[in-house]
């Protein structure tokens, strides 16, 4: 009687372990990458904006990360759709509406129709340089 008692006990607790184990374990998502990188408009450092990239081709996310004072961006997104592949995007800035930029940003750099800003963009961590001119 001792040992089915100890058994049962055994069992219920490794079960319970499981089901714990099971339910706060995250659901499986594809690794996120990081893009980093530094935005200047002749030579100056872009500040009150927000840097996105829209895909090419196809309506999905639009990854987009605000630019810090120093003209710096850190964007954490999926990257890559499928194994070893590369997807296009196209790169426009986002003004923000309730600051006023020190060097204004010219409006064709705004939309990703227009920006003439494109990337390949993969898997693995990557870092732009990305120069605006008049």
């Amino acid at each position: 009687m001792g040992s089915s008692r100890r058994w049962f006990g055994c069992t219920s607790g490794f079960a319970s372990i499981c089901a714990i184990l099971f339910f706060t374990l995250p659901e499986s998502e594809r690794p996120r990458t990081a893009v980093r990188g530094h935005v200047t408009h002749n030579g100056h450092a872009v500040k009150g904006a927000a840097v996105a990239f829209a895909p090419v081709g196809e309506f999905a996310e639009y990854p987009s990360a605000p630019i810090d004072a120093s003209g710096c961006f850190h964007v954490e997104s999926v990257w890559q759709k499928e194994a070893h592949s590369r997807e296009h995007y196209r790169i426009y800035l986002i003004p923000f509406r309730d600051q006023r930029p020190e060097f204004p940003i010219p409006a064709r750099y705004t939309s990703p129709a227009t920006s003439g800003l494109e990337v390949a963009l993969g898997s693995e961590p990557t870092y732009l340089e990305i120069q605006l001119k008049d």
